[in-house]
C-alpha cells in the first residue's frame, strides 16, 4: 500500500490491518459487499465476529479489483504460462460466444462472473443449451440467489452443480487466518455457514 488518500485511511507506513481497524472505527456504515455487513452472531464465535468487522473490498482508498484494461492480452499470457508449465497446449483462453471450439468432452466449469447474481438472477454468461451439456460439474461463483440460472441450466444437461457460499465462507476464514495467526475451527466454520445460509436464502 502507499501513497496517502483524503480520508486519510492509507498511509505508506501503515500496515494492512491497521488501516482496516481505522476503517471499521471511523463511523462509516457499509453498505457495500460484503452482504453482512460486518455483523455475525454471537454463536458464531470471537473469531469469526472480530474477522467480520475487517472485512471490506472495493473501498475507496484501499484496493481495486477492477481492471478491465488488456483483459483478452492477459488471458492469452496466463494461458501461455500455464502452457509452458505443462509443457502442453492445455489451456485457449476463447470469448464466450466461441465455446463451440471447446473440444466434445465434459468438463468441469467455474463461472466467475458476476451475471445470475440477485436481482439480476435470469441470466447466465451463456444461454445456449449446447455449451452445458460440456460439463459434467459446474461451480457458480455467485451464492445469491441460491441456484441461479447457470446452476440450473447444469442441472438440466445432467451435470452436478454448487454455489460460491462456501468459498466465500473459507475465502474470510484463511484471510483471517493468515493475518492473525488464529485458527477457525471446522464446528465455528459450520455454525457460520448455516448461518450465512439462513440469512442469504430465507425467502427463497
Amino acid at each position: 500500500m502507499s501513497g496517502d488518500k483524503e480520508n486519510g485511511l492509507r498511509k505508506p507506513d501503515g500496515s494492512l490491518i491497521r488501516q482496516l481497524e481505522l476503517y471499521r472505527d471511523s463511523g462509516y456504515y457499509p453498505f457495500h459487499m460484503p452482504g453482512h455487513k460486518r455483523n455475525m452472531p454471537p454463536e458464531a464465535g470471537e473469531v469469526l465476529q472480530a474477522a467480520a468487522g475487517l472485512d471490506i473490498t472495493e473501498i475507496d482508498g484501499f484496493d481495486d479489483f477492477h481492471c478491465p484494461e488488456g483483459v483478452i492480452a492477459r488471458a492469452q499470457e496466463l494461458a501461455d504460462e500455464v502452457n509452458r508449465a505443462a509443457a502442453r497446449a492445455c489451456v485457449k483462453p476463447l470469448a464466450l460466444s466461441d465455446w463451440r471450439q471447446i473440444p466434445e468432452g465434459r468438463y468441469l466449469a467455474i463461472q466467475g462472473t458476476k451475471v445470475g447474481l440477485a436481482p439480476d438472477s435470469d441470466r447466465a454468461p451463456i444461454e445456449e443449451e449446447g455449451f452445458y451439456r460440456l460439463i459434467h460439474t459446474g461451480c457458480d461463483l455467485v451464492y445469491r440467489p441460491a441456484r441461479t440460472k447457470f446452476m440450473r441450466l447444469v442441472e438440466e444437461a445432467g451435470g452436478r452443480a454448487y454455489n460460491g457460499l462456501k468459498m466465500l465462507l473459507y475465502q474470510g476464514i484463511e484471510a483471517y487466518e493468515l493475518w492473525t495467526g488464529v485458527s477457525v475451527t471446522e464446528s465455528q466454520a459450520e455454525i457460520c455457514y448455516a448461518r450465512m445460509k439462513k440469512e442469504l436464502f430465507q425467502d427463497e
